[in-house]
């Protein structure tokens, strides 16, 4: 059973990301952040298997989190989510301690790939 932690600002876009993630890992633990600083709060005072988090959000987006959450959790794997392209923003963010990078427009397709993939990858280390 994965525990899988979604930060977006915008509440659709987390809820349908949950419905997603609902779908594909039926007996996953859920839980949700909408804003930095909660996903920040509820990173470190639990222990998620995986973030899946707006790259840009009230109190600092991603990267901030990133930076908070990695010197207690290292080996947490962090997947950064946005309407902005990739080609632009999938090697800064990888470089700020992102482990992938979609864009919004093709999550529903890549989302449950990139997470099995990095599920794969954490369980073989």
């Amino acid at each position: 059973m994965y525990r899988i932690l979604v930060a977006d600002d915008h509440y659709a876009v987390r809820q349908a990301l949950l419905a997603l993630l609902k779908d594909a890992f039926e007996s996953a633990e859920l839980g949700e952040a909408e804003d930095t600083d909660t996903l920040v709060k509820t990173a470190l005072k639990q222990n998620w298997d995986l973030v899946i988090t707006d790259l840009v959000m009230p109190g600092g987006g991603a990267l901030q989190a990133i930076k908070q959450i990695r010197p207690a959790k290292p080996r947490l794997p962090v997947i950064v989510i946005s309407t902005h392209s990739a080609e632009i923003y999938a090697g800064w963010t990888q470089r700020g301690g992102a482990d992938a990078f979609l864009e919004k427009d093709k999550v529903s397709a890549l989302l449950v790939p990139v997470i099995r993939e990095i599920m794969d990858r954490q369980n073989n280390v």
